[in-house]
C-alpha cells in the first residue's frame, strides 16, 4: 500500500498553527431516552467527538433506563486498535431537539460521547473555536434559482 507522506514543513507549520489556535474539548448537556419507556430518561454532559461515527454510552446508565445490548460490533479505536463492543438504540435529546441513534455500549468510567452521526440527523455543527454547538444555516443552492425548484422563477 502506497503511503504519502506530508512536507516536513507543512507538518511544522501545521503544528504551530494548532498551538497557537486556543480549542479544546467540545461538552454538551444532553439525554438518553428509552425509545419503549420515554419517562426513562439519563441525562449527562456528553464529550462531542466528529471523529466518532456513533455515540457512546455508559452500560450501567443505560441499564438504568432499561435500554438492553442487541447485539455487537468491532469498533476502531483513534490509536488503530479495535475492540468488540456492545450496541443499542436510544433517543437522544439535545439542543430541544431528538433523535433516534446507534449507541456503542461504554465501559463504566468512560466519557458518554456524541458522535457525527447524531449531530447530523439533529442539524448541528461544531464550533471548535468557542467549544459551541451550532444549528446548520440553510443555504439555497443559486444555480438552482431562489426558490430550489430548478426552474430559475421565484
Amino acid at each position: 500500500m502506497l503511503r504519502i507522506a506530508p512536507n516536513p514543513d507543512t507538518v511544522a507549520q501545521l503544528t504551530q498553527l494548532l498551538e497557537d489556535t486556543p480549542m479544546g474539548a467540545t461538552y454538551v448537556p444532553a439525554k438518553v431516552i428509552n425509545p419503549a419507556e420515554p419517562e426513562r430518561v439519563w441525562e449527562a454532559r456528553f464529550l462531542v467527538d466528529t471523529g466518532a461515527v456513533s455515540c457512546v454510552v455508559p452500560q450501567s446508565a443505560l441499564l438504568s433506563i432499561g435500554i438492553m445490548p442487541r447485539a455487537a460490533t468491532t469498533v476502531y479505536l483513534f490509536d488503530g486498535s479495535s475492540q468488540r463492543r456492545l450496541v443499542a438504540s436510544a433517543e437522544f435529546e439535545l439542543m430541544g431537539d431528538s433523535a433516534p441513534s446507534r449507541v456503542i455500549v461504554g465501559e463504566d468510567g468512560e466519557d458518554p460521547i456524541i458522535g457525527l452521526t447524531l449531530l447530523e440527523s439533529l442539524g448541528l455543527i461544531v464550533d471548535p473555536f468557542a467549544e459551541q454547538l451550532h444549528r446548520r444555516s440553510v443555504i439555497r443552492n443559486q444555480a438552482n434559482g431562489a426558490n430550489g425548484s430548478g426552474d430559475g422563477q421565484a
